[in-house]
Formats: C-alpha cells, sequence, structure tokens
C-alpha cells in the first residue's frame, strides 16, 4: 500500500503503530495452535473437491490458502484492512496457490460478488462475541451468497458466564500506602476489562449460557440486552467478578472455547458481595456497542440486594 492510500492527517508514526498493532494480532492468532487446529479440521470437514468458498475477514489468508489446499476450486478472500494485502498476497504465492484466490480489499456488506458459495467462513469473533459484527456480517453474506444447502463456518456463537476471584484484584488502591482512591476505585469498578493471564482467573461456580445465537438464521438487530443467569450457593469471601467468554462452535463436534487457552481473551465484571458465607447470584447484563450495563443481586435468607453499574467506555485491557 502507497502512503496515497493512506488516511488524511496520519503522521508516520500513526502509520507505524497501526502496522505494528495489526502484525502483533496476527502473530498472536497464527502462535494460536487450538484455533487453527480447530479451523482447519472445521474446513477439512466442509470443503469438497471444487467448492466454491467465501472468506471474510481473512486476515492473513490462512484460511482461504487452507481451502484451496483441501481441494476448493475456488476461493474468495474478502479484508477491509489494507495494511494485510501484501500480507495476504504473500501467503498465496508462498504456498502456491496463486491463481485460485481472488483478494478483496473492503467491507463483506458492500462488497457485489456473481454467483453463491458452498461454504462461507467468518472469524470476526469479538471478545464478547458481537463487537466486530459476526452477526451483520454472516446474517448479510447468507442472504447474498451462500447457495442453498451451504455450509457456514462459524454454525453458532455463544457467551457463557461464571462468578470468580481474580487472584490479583483484592483489596483497594493503591495497595500498600494508606492514601484514599475511592473515585479511581469506582472507575476501574464501573469499567469492564478482559483479562490476559487466565490462570488467575479461579471459576466459582458451574458456568451458564447468557446466550447462543444461531448464525445461519440470526435475526437482525440482535438482541443482547437483558441477558441474565443464576448460581446458588456462591462463596462470597472469594466473588469479585463474572467472567464472561465466548464458545463458537465451528461445525457439529468442533468447538472453540476461549476459556481453553486461546488467543481470545475472557472479560470480567467488577461484582461486591454483600453478604458472609454463601448466597445465590442473579447477574444481568446488556451488551449495546460500547454501553455496558450489568446488575449483580445477592439473595440469603430471602434478602436480596443488588447493584448495578454502567459503563460508557469500551471494553479496556489490563495485563491481569
Amino acid at each position: 500500500m502507497g502512503l496515497s492510500a493512506v488516511k488524511r492527517g496520519t503522521t508516520l508514526d500513526d502509520l507505524y503503530r497501526g502496522i505494528r498493532r495489526t502484525l502483533q494480532f496476527q502473530e498472536l492468532l497464527l502462535r494460536d495452535s487450538v484455533r487453527n487446529k480447530a479451523f482447519y479440521q472445521a474446513i477439512k470437514r466442509s470443503v469438497r473437491k471444487g467448492s466454491r468458498v467465501l472468506d471474510i475477514g481473512t486476515g492473513t489468508g490462512i484460511w482461504a490458502v487452507t481451502a484451496v489446499k483441501l481441494g476448493a476450486g475456488e476461493v474468495v478472500a474478502i479484508e477491509r484492512n489494507k495494511f494485510l494485502i501484501p500480507v495476504i498476497n504473500s501467503f498465496i504465492n508462498e504456498n502456491s496457490v496463486a491463481g485460485k484466490i481472488k483478494v478483496i480489499t473492503g467491507d463483506s456488506r458492500r462488497v457485489k460478488l456473481s454467483g453463491k458459495f458452498d461454504l462461507i467462513i467468518c472469524e470476526t469473533i469479538g471478545t464478547q462475541a458481537f463487537d466486530e459484527n459476526i452477526v451483520p456480517i454472516m446474517s448479510d453474506a447468507v442472504k447474498r451468497f451462500l447457495r442453498p444447502g451451504g455450509i457456514i463456518i462459524p454454525r453458532s456463537i455463544s457467551i457463557f458466564a461464571a462468578p470468580a476471584r481474580l487472584r490479583w484484584k483484592s483489596g483497594g488502591l493503591p495497595s500498600g500506602i494508606p492514601f484514599k482512591s475511592q473515585f479511581f476505585n469506582s472507575l476501574v469498578d464501573n469499567t469492564p476489562f478482559v483479562i490476559s493471564r487466565k490462570e488467575n482467573i479461579e471459576i466459582l461456580s458451574v458456568p451458564q449460557r447468557l446466550i447462543k445465537i444461531d448464525l445461519k438464521g440470526a435475526k437482525m438487530p440482535l438482541k443482547t440486552d437483558n441477558l441474565s443467569c443464576q448460581w446458588q450457593g456462591v462463596n462470597c469471601s472469594k466473588v469479585n467478578c463474572v467472567v464472561t467468554w465466548v464458545v463458537a462452535e465451528l461445525t457439529n463436534k468442533i468447538k472453540i472455547d476461549i476459556l481453553r487457552r486461546t488467543s481470545w481473551l475472557p472479560a470480567a465484571y467488577t461484582v461486591s458481595a454483600p453478604f458472609k458465607g454463601r448466597a445465590d447470584l442473579e447477574f444481568n447484563i446488556s451488551l449495546c456497542g460500547v454501553k455496558t450495563r450489568w446488575t449483580s443481586s445477592f439473595k440469603k435468607h430471602g434478602k436480596v440486594k443488588s447493584q448495578s453499574r454502567t459503563s460508557l467506555s469500551p471494553v479496556i485491557l489490563l495485563s491481569g
């Protein structure tokens, strides 16, 4: 991509940072053996000799190349990030599949393609499942591009939740010195965040599913408000958050559970237990773009105490 393609007002420093973030993220994905093996096996089960395949949000082009290697006759790969186009083309050439993959730059919802496809692949799965628009993207793709009886990967996306303890998140701030920081503590408690070190999560109860979306039959607009689940006998002395994570069903019997050592990360929502001992917990969350609202309600001996939190900020990354 030449400098003429860069948005006006972008400095070279901005450009380098953008490229670095893009490459670091793609490197993270390519190092994710759980993700790589699951998608490879799902595509292997779904591709037939001569299949037409559409790969939306192709990234490095890995699944487009995989489809050709497994027998696809024609593959169209769509990527909106212009920084990745040279990477995709190099990946195609290095794996000797040039001429079998057509690369298109842009948003799949604004792209016009001829004919229908036997298989559509889309990996735009966000930390909160739907924050990279996988549902509207796949809804449009199924309607315009998928042949009757065609296959999509993934088939469904679910969000699971469980009360948890983050081992590093205990006590007030600042730690170790006798100063007050109530305002900052309040900001942190009202900001959902992703957890980069999963070993710091202690799950305290059986996970419950908040929502499951069948991507082939999803209706728009997507309803992601008032999602709720309940647990009995939660240890109040330990619980300090509810953790949510994505489970993607790629094909029948092939799933990716993000809590199990993948490059995707779970999200955490602060809760404060008002009782001692054990109590029942009901968790309610509304995921509406960058605005997230969640309520934790603890019940013990007939008494219910609830606390609601609302964040107007996007999910932020903390190295927890």
